[in-house]
């Protein structure tokens, strides 16, 4: 690792002294044109529009437009609402919503009322989003839905779909404060060195320069239409947000799903004139456009493509000129402490690159390269880069301490050091060469390793923890975590051995997905120099990625060795097995797009990313032969481990179309056991981490659980043609049966989960079981007909697969986008849903707060029977929690607890 500058008196004797031309050749380059007058606020643009071009669309989602006139009126309630509450001038407000009208409209409103904007993104850990609101201290929390209590203790929370009434006695007119420019703006959070993350404090004037200095560089106008791509809790978001609208153009929210599909994004970027892209989400994009378009004048109408956040491979930036031929291409460099923008660099169309840089600043920003002693190097020698001018942010929140390290003056101008080293070429371009302190780039984002290994070390059964980033097989960063164990025979609370997965687990309720090492190694001793530190340059690199011994099952068909090639490329393991999640084994959501275009290009045939995300390697490989139309292997079932529990993974029922997990305990001769009935297709999804954490505590208490999927229908997401209710009540039926015989007599409980409990109620007088757990049921089956049925027109007219439009319906049947197949929608209006045929005597219904005003008056329930209700409930539509995996929230405990008490 490099030292840090130490900005000290000159310490070499053979420093450069610069002559008066190489001064005045460095300031000609590095120095951004100084602005004649302070550029405008963009509320106060988008305000100006408003009066101007009232009906011009300012926003779109989806299927969905606002006009700058709705927008403004929206966001002048919305801040007049605030002002009311006391917001102002150095109040926080934390803003966590999902894509949609909310963000922008809370940001204006925000701002109009003079407060710091806070963007948080509803898919971190609870114990992340706790550490950020105590250190924020906000005056208010705008969310989609209400978080829960433990995470915004008692802060006071505003859900704007909720709060129309309210909204509507307020004025909709521009209120009437004066902007104070020395005024905190926002605040993003980034990684931290002490195991929490900091927030990095901007000013309206701050913010004012950074808009300007996109919106002016890149000549954006009234006509230009730009996709709102990253995370709203990434400062580079600004510049999605505001600068086309500042200018009188469009803006385009994107859902995230729609983000991470590259066939979608790619539909989207033919309707947008500018956009800008990470390196990570860029080359998917590209490779899929390359595979699938053969003609590239679909995407004629975008004139700037713009990447940066991390270093871009030359090729991807050759890529983007051949797809997007009329666009001018630029790489962006900056960070959150320079507000974003801090040089930018056209990449030329008149010969290739080998090389990228960064360009030079933008106007109003100043960049300079200096040496250990704080002084400017020559032409072409290294040192850290450094930036001053309007967008040099005040500091970091409650940090004064880092503040003053890390905005430190030179020649008498604050400058923020960033922690790159660099150099100026002879050309006059900044090009950056690796990093001077203990940070990392992982996938465009900054994580500070140190907070990292401050939870590393926290996880289960770790004695000792490092992490470092390595280069992983395709070019991008990983982070590998090296740890020492405690005790390699220690289990966890889950009766499981401490291994990868679990330690893993623990990072991730811990950490945002991009935080989360994707490998981890067991060493007996960390390595130490000669001064008993961690010595860094000597831990290994990565060979393996399990910190158990024992192997799995090794791939065994023609399709499952070619998918887990395709994973040790992508994943840069050396062994995968048939048992292995992608997720699990360090995937993530990028990583997940480039596995689905390789799949369609090695099998020809489309992957679910719904399916990656929940199924082991084996599962996938019998996906794409199923749709190959490849018969289904036979599997031989796995032996039983002395003293572990015993998973088996098989085909059964008729013709072997099923396809079950069998969980049995340490212990043979279970005298229990839980038949798991989950939701069909898209909804298994939401519940997949529960259920598969819910088969680790029954085992651990001796129970034996079959978990199994409704593939008789030859499709996972449940909209194939013989996809129907009563085949897969067919299903439920033939798993009990098989549950039944492998455990030879044991009481079964059945639990159902979502529309899996409206199966399961169905044919429950046909089982013998002890009990029956209702997680959730739909408890109107006709208003869950009609959404599903309003979903699948949407869905046949060509539209958004996903749709959450609003509509009525009772409570507890909060429904997930999906399709159903047109056979099925016509069957579920023929029935009563749901139902018990007849009486079902001690048993136990049970289900979640939110369904228990309905569940109440369950059809058939007997007046003997037991109605439980488990208190800990979930949020089906939280499709950022899905894609960040997040562990389950204690539903998963509640559950084995009713499955194992006494009748």
């Amino acid at each position: 690792m490099h030292s840090a500058p130490r900005y000290g008196p000159r310490m070499s004797e053979h420093a450069h002294q610069l002559t008066s031309a190489e001064h005045d050749f460095l300031d000609a380059v590095c120095e951004g044109r100084p602005r004649s007058s302070p550029p405008e606020h963009p509320h106060l643009l988008i305000e100006r529009h408003a009066r101007t071009r009232p009906d011009s669309i300012a926003v779109r989602h989806r299927e969905h437009r606002l006009s700058f006139d709705d927008l403004n009126r929206r966001a002048n309630r919305l801040s007049h609402l605030l002002r009311a509450k006391g917001v102002g001038p150095e109040s926080r407000v934390v803003v966590c919503v999902t894509p949609g009208f909310d963000i922008v409209v809370a940001l204006l409103a925000i701002l109009k009322a003079g407060a710091s904007y806070v963007p948080l993104d509803p898919g971190y850990p609870a114990a992340h989003l706790r550490t950020i609101l105590d250190d924020t201290r906000p005056a208010l929390i705008i969310a989609t839905t209400r978080l829960a209590p433990d995470v915004v203790r008692g802060i006071e929370t505003l859900i704007l779909a909720e709060s129309k009434a309210l909204l509507a006695m307020y004025p909709d007119v521009d209120p009437a404060r004066a902007v104070e420019p020395g005024a905190t703006a926002y605040v993003y959070y980034t990684s931290g060195t002490t195991g929490a993350p900091k927030g990095v404090m901007a000013s309206y004037a701050n913010l004012a320069s950074y808009v300007a200095a996109a919106r002016e560089r890149y000549d954006l106008t009234s006509a230009d239409v730009m996709p709102a791509i990253a995370r709203f809790s990434f400062s580079i978001s600004m510049f999605e947000l505001l600068t086309s609208m500042s200018a009188g153009g469009g803006l385009t929210l994107l859902d995230r799903d729609h983000v991470m599909d590259p066939a979608r994004l790619a539909e989207a970027m033919r309707h947008v004139t500018i956009f800008h892209v990470g390196p990570s989400l860029l080359r998917p994009l590209l490779d899929h456009v390359r595979a699938r378009h053969d003609d590239f004048s679909i995407f004629d109408g975008v004139r700037h493509a713009s990447s940066g956040g991390d270093l871009i491979p030359p090729e991807v930036l050759e890529w983007t000129k051949d797809v997007f031929r009329k666009a001018e291409v630029f790489v962006i460099y900056g960070c959150s402490e320079i507000a974003c923008m801090g040089c930018t660099y056209e990449v030329p169309r008149d010969r290739r690159l080998t090389k990228t840089y960064v360009g030079r600043p933008f106007d109003g920003m100043a960049v300079r390269i200096v040496d250990d002693a704080g002084q400017r190097a020559p032409v072409g020698e290294v040192g850290e880069i450094c930036f001053a001018g309007g967008g040099v942010v005040k500091g970091y929140l409650n940090r004064d301490e880092l503040t003053a390290t890390k905005f430190v003056e030179l020649d008498g101008r604050r400058f923020y050091r960033t922690g790159d080293m660099g150099r100026i070429t002879e050309e006059g371009f900044v090009e950056i060469l690796g990093r001077v302190d203990f940070q990392a780039k992982i996938r465009g984002m900054r994580v500070e390793l140190g907070e990292v290994e401050y939870h590393l070390r926290r996880a289960p059964n770790v004695k000792e923890g490092v992490v470092m980033p390595r280069d992983g097989a395709d070019g991008e960063k990983v982070l590998v975590a090296y740890v020492v164990l405690a005790d390699a025979g220690d289990a966890t609370a889950d009766g499981e051995p401490s291994s990868a997965a679990a330690i893993r687990r623990h990072m991730v309720e811990h950490l945002p997905d991009y935080m989360v090492p994707a490998i981890y190694l067991e060493l007996p001793k960390l390595p130490l120099n000669h001064n008993f530190k961690v010595d860094r340059r000597a831990l290994p690199a990565p060979s393996r990625i399990r910190l158990s011994s024992a192997r799995g099952r090794p791939p065994e068909t023609e399709t499952e060795q070619a998918l887990a090639a395709i994973w040790k490329r992508l994943l840069h393991v050396e062994d995968v097995c048939l048992d292995d999640n992608f997720f699990e084994l360090g995937g993530h959501s990028l990583l997940a797009v480039a596995l689905l275009v390789d799949v369609k290009h090695t099998f020809g045939v489309f992957v679910d990313g719904m399916d990656v995300l929940r199924e082991s390697l084996e599962v996938l490989a019998r996906l794409c032969d199923q749709r190959l139309g490849k018969p289904l292997a036979t599997k031989k079932r796995r032996a039983a481990e002395a003293g572990k529990n015993h998973v088996e993974l098989f085909h059964f029922g008729p013709g072997g179309s099923l396809y079950g997990v069998l969980t049995l305990p340490a212990e043979q001769g279970a005298r229990d056991a839980v038949l798991i009935c989950p939701p069909v297709g898209q909804e298994k999804a939401r519940a997949h981490f529960v259920l598969q954490s819910l088969a680790r505590r029954l085992a651990a208490r001796g129970v034996a659980t079959l978990q199994f999927d409704y593939y008789g229908t030859g499709d996972s997401l449940g909209d194939g043609i013989d996809a129907t209710p009563s085949r897969w009540q067919a299903d439920v039926e033939a798993a009990f049966a098989e549950l039944s015989g492998r455990t030879g007599g044991a009481r079964i409980t059945a639990v159902g989960a979502r529309f899996g409990a409206t199966l399961l109620a169905a044919v429950a007088p046909k089982l013998d079981v002890v009990r029956l757990v209702f997680w959730d049921p739909i408890t109107d089956g006709r208003a869950h007909v009609d959404e599903m049925a309003h979903m699948q027109r949407e869905y046949l007219a060509g539209r958004e697969r996903f749709s959450f439009r609003r509509r009525p319906r009772a409570r507890g049947t909060e429904l997930l986008g999906t399709t159903y197949s047109p056979r099925a929608l016509a069957e579920l209006r023929a029935l009563s849903l749901p139902s018990l045929a007849a009486p079902v005597p001690e048993k136990w219904l049970t289900t979640t707060s939110s369904a228990a005003a309905s569940f109440d008056a369950f059809p058939g329930r007997a007046p003997e029977s037991r109605l439980e209700r488990l208190e800990v409930d979930c949020a089906w539509t939280a499709l950022n929690r899905l894609e960040d995996m997040l562990p389950d929230v204690g539903i998963a405990a509640a559950l084995a607890t009713l499955c194992t008490e006494e009748s």
